[in-house]
């Protein structure tokens, strides 16, 4: 339910959806769709960094897999921000050191200037992370 109404990008859910960030699921998964559909339903244009910055900048309060989900619906959306959001995605991310929200940042990385200095720290660092 929660992947249909992040894929519908369903706007009224947004409150569900905020509640259900709070909760730890047996099945770690439904935090993966409950990131994911936060960033989808929770912007307020195209490429709204807004609701995935949040949940990173405050990722100790939130279960790691639901960080996660942020990060994939950035990749699978190729969300294109600006440098500085870029940055301080990546920044925040290398800081967390949560390998699956690593590994989904690192899928995001073509849809952003990769050729950047900082994107190519980040995706070498990855590499030398999954020796």
């Amino acid at each position: 339910m929660i992947m249909a109404l992040g894929e519908c990008e369903c706007h009224e859910s947004l409150p569900l959806i905020r509640e259900l960030t709070k909760y730890l699921f047996y099945h770690t998964t439904v935090l993966v769709a409950v990131g994911e559909a936060l960033v989808r339903v929770g912007r307020q244009f195209r490429v709204d960094p807004t609701p995935g910055i949040e949940i990173l900048d405050t990722a100790g309060e939130y279960h790691e897999s639901l960080v996660q989900g942020v990060m994939r619906a950035v990749a699978r959306l190729r969300l294109k921000f600006d440098s500085v959001v870029v940055d301080h995605i990546i920044s925040r991310v290398v800081q967390i050191k949560n390998d699956s929200a690593a590994f989904w940042t690192a899928a995001a990385c073509p849809g952003w200037n990769w050729k950047d200095e900082t994107i190519q720290r980040f995706l070498k660092k990855c590499i030398e992370d999954a020796k």
